[in-house]
């Protein structure tokens, strides 16, 4: 298990890569990584444990390189 514990944790730009473990998030009433422009996260499970406020942002364009393009149909 990974902790991720705090009352300041605004910003988590980039990818956390756990795939075999568990992601546990702590606090109170907190917002975690919502001033980072984007953040992926993968992991086997995510735990909230308090009342954290976890965003996923996903502005891709903020990148030096383009993100994933969706595909057109």
């Amino acid at each position: 298990m990974f902790t991720i514990s705090s009352d300041a944790a605004r910003q988590l730009l980039g990818t956390i890569y756990i795939p075999s473990a568990t992601l546990a998030v702590t606090g109170t009433s907190n917002r975690v990584a919502d001033q980072s422009a984007w953040t992926v996260i993968v992991a086997k499970s995510i735990q909230l444990t308090g009342s954290p406020n976890l965003v996923i942002n996903h502005n891709y364009g903020r990148l030096l390189r383009p993100g994933p393009r969706r595909r057109r149909r």
